[in-house]
């Protein structure tokens, strides 16, 4: 009784404080950025550091080529391990995509099931052709993979989600990009979107997944800048896996870790977009609040961890580039939150003013739409912000759609904009919860 008393007062002085940061950032906001002048300052930064970003995306995806992949004569043996944790309703779709798989080498298919507590366990005992693992607690992805890894001695390891549907060439099509002359590749990422959206959530996603999985990363190998090896799909040297001493255990956001030393390692990380994996995702609200803080509070944790690499030219385009925007994204996200917080308790405040004056017979308000808003200015300034970056938002997603082969109708182009208006925002609110956790040094969960 005791102890759980101690472990309460523990965690309420923890959020407070998150809650003592908040407040005093909210408190920064309106005493140094209270009036138009200020806001709209803060806007011409944010647009300026994102326009920046986006015109090297652009000069990369313009300018720069991908070293042609070679034609393979001897084929290396390859493994496809499969993490399944509570995986009853995808499991079996997964391993007759990874069964299909035309690879002019026998391979072998490794499933772990991490102490799986739905059908999992029997709906794998009923599939032939491949060799099941069953933890006898719940491990976690990075040590299921992990105790597989060390039972496998072929050349390369297909690591694969088991919610992922990737389609039968996708071995033949990955394997030889690690055969580029002149590079130093190991791992090699796919296009990832959403397998069969249904809900307006989901649908928000795929337009996201578009460009974050697709076109973004499509780019920034081209400059050796992959910021994650998404964990849906990709495919590694299993000997520097083994070097490097595999996955981190204790890491809520394992595919970003391993990247990231990867790159502290100097080696490279390239992208094949011609092979388009769907994925499942949230499909509620919760689920995607859960999935998103998770990453991003992982990227926190990781950024700290690895925060000798950024603008380091040492590792090149990504110290110089990448991991430098992805610093600079955090903070961006936690001002905008606090801004928009700040703009809506401010138009609270002001709305209830001016409902108390009018209640005031003696002393009738000056009220004006713009004074209530915060100033002309402010508005401008944010339609400009949106404008800009909206316009080359669009055409990074439009690009994904062309990378994948994907049609893009009129109910997407609808979809785009609920995005950017409103979905935007709300990765924002998830990153700066994301900071909060970290920050707060809560218990971390998968």
């Amino acid at each position: 009784m005791l102890s759980g008393v101690r472990n309460l007062i523990a965690a309420i002085f923890r959020n407070a404080r998150v809650l003592i940061i908040f407040l005093a950032l909210l408190v920064f906001v309106s005493i140094f950025l209270s009036t138009p002048s200020t806001i709209s300052l803060v806007f011409l930064a944010m647009t300026l550091i994102l326009l920046y970003s986006y015109v090297i995306y652009l000069l990369v995806h313009f300018d720069m080529k991908h070293t042609p992949v070679p034609e393979i004569t001897e084929w290396p043996s390859i493994t496809v391990i499969i993490p399944a944790y509570n995986s009853s309703e995808t499991i079996e779709e997964c391993l007759a995509c990874a069964r299909s798989f035309e690879y002019p080498k026998p391979f072998e298919i490794i499933v772990i099931n991490d102490a799986s507590k739905d059908d999992t366990g029997k709906k794998l005992a009923k599939i032939g052709g491949i060799r099941v693992i069953t933890n006898p607690v719940n491990f976690g992805k990075a040590r299921s993979m992990n105790e597989a890894l060390r039972q496998v001695k072929t050349e390369f390891v297909a690591c694969i989600d088991s919610d992922t549907y990737p389609p039968k060439d996708a071995l033949k099509k990955m394997v030889p990009v690690f055969y580029k002359q002149g590079t130093n590749i190991a791992a090699v990422t796919t296009f990832i979107t959403v397998s069969r959206p249904k809900n307006l959530l989901q649908k928000i996603q795929a337009i996201e997944y578009f460009n974050g999985f697709g076109f973004g990363p499509a780019t920034l190998s081209k400059v050796n800048g992959l910021m994650v090896v998404p964990g849906p799909m990709a495919i590694y040297r299993r000997k520097v896996l083994e070097k490097l001493g595999g996955f981190d255990e204790h890491n809520i956001t394992e595919d970003m870790e391993i990247t990231l030393r990867l790159h502290n390692n100097h080696y490279e990380i390239d992208c094949c977009t011609e092979v388009v994996a769907p994925t499942e995702v949230p499909k509620t609200l919760k689920g995607l609040y859960r999935q998103r803080v998770r990453w991003y509070r992982g990227g926190v944790f990781n950024l700290k961890k690895y925060k000798h690499m950024v603008m380091n030219p040492k590792y090149g385009d990504f110290g110089v580039f990448s991991f430098s925007l992805m610093a600079i994204s955090v903070l961006l996200s936690v001002i905008a939150t606090v801004l928009v917080i700040y703009a809506i308790l401010r138009g609270i405040w002001l709305t209830g003013t001016v409902a108390l004056s009018w209640l005031s017979i003696s002393e009738m308000p000056k009220f004006s739409v713009e004074g209530l808003a915060g100033g002309g200015s402010v508005i401008t300034s944010a339609a400009i912000f949106m404008l800009i970056v909206g316009s080359i938002w669009t055409y990074f997603i439009v690009s994904g759609f062309r990378m994948a082969k994907a049609k893009l109708n009129f109910n997407y182009a609808l979809i785009m904009v609920v995005t950017l208006l409103f979905y935007s925002m709300l990765n924002s609110f998830f990153y700066a919860v994301g900071v909060a956790k970290e920050l707060n040094g809560s218990e971390k969960i998968w």
